[in-house]
Parts: structure tokens; C-alpha cells; sequence
């Protein structure tokens, strides 16, 4: 017994008084090196649709509007939509929106891309929404493009400006 603590519980403590202090830093430490694995380990699911596909086209609308360039957005859309890049612009599209397909049903010329919006999980106290879209589009000149009033937008006025 030199003074210095040592393994045996000599030193004044019984070894469970000690580990029932530190626990909480290992358990804490633990949890945020699993977080940051996982975070790091597991890519971004992307999904694989078919080059001119209804699913394609949309996906490609969609990226565009959530990457803010409604020039390239407005490039999608059929001329029979009511919406313009005017349109898209003034749409409001929630900073941390991410899009999921939901399903597609084809027609001849038309489809319709159900799709659903989830937003509001960066804000500090979390209140995550979803809501569902459809989004028609037509087969033109070979090309899906986009009619009607495609989700971000609501009411589109491209014909009274």
C-alpha cells in the first residue's frame, strides 16, 4: 500500500462506486460512435427508373425544383401546364423536403406519379410532415413532360400576366 490507487479497492474506493460514475460517458460515447458509423456507412437510397419514363421525368422535375432552379423545372413542363418558371419561383419549397415515389399508373399518353413530400425534421424541436401529390404528365414529342399544376405550386396564373 504505496498511497496510489490501485485495482484492489485499496485506494478508498470499491470499483462499482466508480463504474456507476462513468457509465453514462461510456453509454453516451458509445451511442454517438454507432450514429456517426451508420451515418457514414449507409449511402443515400436513390432509386433506378427507366430513361424516358414517366418515373424519370418526374424524378427529374423534382430534383430541380428541390435543388431551387425553376428555369430547369419550367424546361419540364408540357405546354398545356397553366405554371411557368414565374410559378416556380415564387413556390415555396421547405429547405430539408425530400420526395418519395409512391406509385405510377400509365395510360397510353398520360401518367400519374404519386409522390409524397416530408419536411420539417431540421428545425430544433422536430415536427416532421408528410403530404401526398400527383403529379400528371403527358407524352409529348416523345417526352413525359409535366401538366396541370404540379406539386410545389398551387394555383398558376402563366395566361393572366
Amino acid at each position: 500500500m504505496d498511497g496510489r490507487p490501485g485495482k484492489d479497492g485499496m485506494d478508498g474506493t470499491d470499483g462499482v462506486t466508480t463504474w456507476r460514475a462513468w457509465w453514462p460517458l461510456v453509454a453516451a460515447g458509445l451511442i454517438v460512435v454507432a450514429a456517426v458509423a451508420t451515418s457514414v456507412a449507409v449511402p443515400p437510397r436513390t432509386e433506378v427508373t427507366a430513361p424516358a419514363s414517366p418515373e424519370a421525368a418526374a424524378q427529374a422535375y423534382v430534383r430541380e425544383v428541390l435543388e431551387q432552379d425553376p428555369s430547369d423545372a419550367a424546361g419540364l413542363l408540357s405546354s398545356s401546364s397553366p405554371c411557368d418558371e414565374a410559378d416556380l419561383e415564387s413556390a415555396y419549397v421547405p429547405a430539408d423536403a425530400f420526395v418519395t415515389l409512391v406509385g405510377v399508373r400509365v395510360a397510353d399518353a398520360r401518367a400519374l406519379v404519386e409522390v409524397s413530400v416530408t419536411a420539417g425534421s431540421a428545425s430544433l424541436v422536430p415536427a416532421e410532415w408528410s403530404e401526398e401529390h400527383i403529379l400528371t404528365l403527358t407524352r409529348e414529342g416523345g417526352r413525359w413532360l409535366l401538366s396541370g399544376t404540379p406539386w410545389p405550386t398551387w394555383d398558376c396564373t402563366k395566361d393572366s400576366r
